[in-house]
């Protein structure tokens, strides 16, 4: 999936980069909000540790209800905040699964 979409790993990062902690939250749910408010707007994937206590966890339903008919949620049980570092495998099975529904669904 990578290979034939290379331009989703930029978007990946930049994505989760304003995750990074728990004080940049709130200008991200501004952004995030705008964008999934857009009708042309993208499909959305929450890949989150359920250990994560630098953004905790519960922080991601309030995300989700931006657009529940876009949303969904990849929880990483067992995992915290560097979830790709602690388990890649994980990480990426989650974001090929959804790459994989998304695509299915065009």
């Amino acid at each position: 999936m990578f290979s034939l979409h290379p331009q989703v790993c930029q978007a990946i990062l930049g994505v989760s980069i304003g995750f990074l902690r728990c004080d940049f939250l709130p200008v991200w749910r501004q952004e995030l909000k705008m964008v999934m408010e857009r009708v042309d707007g993208p499909e959305l994937c929450l890949i989150w540790g359920t250990l994560d206590t630098v953004v905790p966890f519960d922080k991601a339903p309030e995300l989700l209800k931006m657009n529940e008919s876009r949303s969904v949620m990849k929880e990483l049980h067992k995992l915290g905040h560097e979830a790709p570092l602690e388990d890649p495998s994980m990480v990426a099975t989650a974001c090929v699964e959804f790459a994989t529904a998304s695509t299915a669904s065009i």
